[in-house]
């Protein structure tokens, strides 16, 4: 806590920009929120007490019609009655006036901010105009914290015209995966919960393997009180491969997709060939450890899938950075061959999601033309707690996105939204 105190909470309150990397799940945003729900038992700094403290996900924006309403509404902690404010200049209008205080000072932090490159053209030019005006006129008591679970390249930057200046400035923080410490009290906190106690033997055996990723660290956890097989399966495990079977090849290839499909071609090449330096991105996100002045993968789990997959992640990257080219340039080909969107494959399509986009995507898809309530679709996605963090106006703006993209990139399926039914991939 006092690490992401002193390397967040504090440059902010000093006005100073900073991204904040780590990977899909890695908690970056829970701990934070932590730290400022619970503020005053963990720091005295007048400059972070005395702060405005406002979280604006961008994984919320609706990419149709509702956009600004979206994003203002997101204000209202600010603003108030956000209803009252109709156009980008009331909006900017209004946060503005509350800088008349002089005691006044705030930051944003900007959950999912990687999500704004995937955004039409004119509506992340009105995303980066109106961050960037605000800084502009109250620069010495405003800040920005992006948060973000992809690498954000100097070419992607480029795209955000004023605000990457912004970008340009900002200092970079990594939150990688667990310490040890970390994982003791992950591991702790699931006892708990579940009233349970997990042998010595086991917590040692996925600390091996796993390191410290905690999505596939509690996916052990919940197998093993849920499978009575899965504690003697994973000890009898005499190599990685079998291990990597007990615990599930489909999830754990998911898994680590998800963390790759945040790099650039550059990070991923390296991560593959396993050549980089310390100042290299994989190596500050924790993705690989330096032992014996060589670089390893950060776990036994994680190297056996770039050993099982390693040509097709290269193969996969180069389709992705070829259709990214291709919707910056406005084309209908995503190659040199004139094959068409129309004719795109799910692998495919599933480069183009983000992290929640992907597991609705893929429970739909296994449930193609069944409707699916979305309780059902919402549990799938953030567990059976769901309605605790979330809400159906958050599922709702989730699901348009990914039917806008599907759409975007002719699909050959359609997300539909039956009223007082539910949701159907057909």
């Amino acid at each position: 806590m006092e690490n992401i105190v002193e390397g967040v909470l504090h440059p902010a309150s000093q006005n100073i920009m900073t991204v904040v990397y780590g990977i899909p799940g890695s908690g970056k945003t829970l701990n934070i929120q932590y730290i400022l729900d619970n503020i005053k038992e963990i720091s005295n700094d007048k400059s972070i007490l005395n702060r405005t403290w406002i979280w604006f996900d961008l994984e919320l924006i609706n990419t149709e019609s509702e956009f600004f309403n979206s994003i203002s509404s997101q204000f209202s902690t600010l603003l108030g009655d956000s209803s009252k404010v109709e156009s980008w200049s009331d909006l900017k209008s209004t946060v503005n006036s509350r800088f008349e205080d002089e005691n006044f000072s705030l930051t944003l932090l900007i959950d999912n901010f990687e999500v704004i490159f995937g955004l039409d053209p004119d509506k992340k030019d009105m995303m980066s105009a109106f961050l960037y005006d605000i800084f502009s006129k109250n620069r010495d008591r405003i800040s920005y914290v992006f948060l973000s679970a992809a690498e954000i390249t100097d070419e992607k930057t480029s795209t955000l015209n004023r605000l990457s200046l912004l970008l340009q400035s900002a200092t970079a923080y990594f939150m990688p995966f667990f310490d040890a410490e970390s994982v003791d009290l992950l591991i702790n906190w699931f006892e708990t919960e579940q009233n349970c106690t997990i042998s010595s033997d086991l917590q040692s055996k996925i600390k091996d393997l796993v390191a410290g990723d905690p999505r596939v660290i509690l996916r052990c956890l919940y197998q093993s009180v849920i499978n009575k097989d899965f504690t003697k399966s994973l000890l009898d495990s005499r190599d990685v491969s079998s291990s990597y079977m007990t615990i599930g090849k489909e999830y754990l290839n998911e898994r680590y997709d998800s963390i790759i499909k945040g790099l650039s071609q550059v990070s991923v090449k390296e991560l593959v060939e396993l050549e980089c330096n310390s100042e290299s991105f994989i190596n500050k996100m924790g993705l690989v450890i330096e032992k014996d002045d060589d670089f390893q993968y950060f776990s036994p789990l994680f190297g056996y899938y770039f050993m099982e997959n390693k040509k097709e992640i290269l193969n996969r990257q180069t389709e992705r950075e070829v259709l990214s080219h291709s919707d910056n340039r406005g084309d209908s080909t995503i190659n040199d061959n004139n094959i068409k969107l129309e004719q795109i494959t799910d692998s495919k399509i599933k480069l183009l999601l983000s992290g929640q986009e992907l597991l609705a995507f893929d429970f739909l898809s296994k449930n193609s033309g069944n409707v699916m309530t979305k309780e059902e679709l919402a549990k799938n996605i953030w567990g059976d707690d769901w309605a605790e963090k979330y809400s159906v106006w958050a599922l709702d703006k989730m699901l348009s996105r990914l039917k806008t993209k599907l759409n975007k990139h002719g699909y050959n399926k359609v997300v539909k939204v039956i009223k007082n039914r539910g949701v159907v991939l057909i």
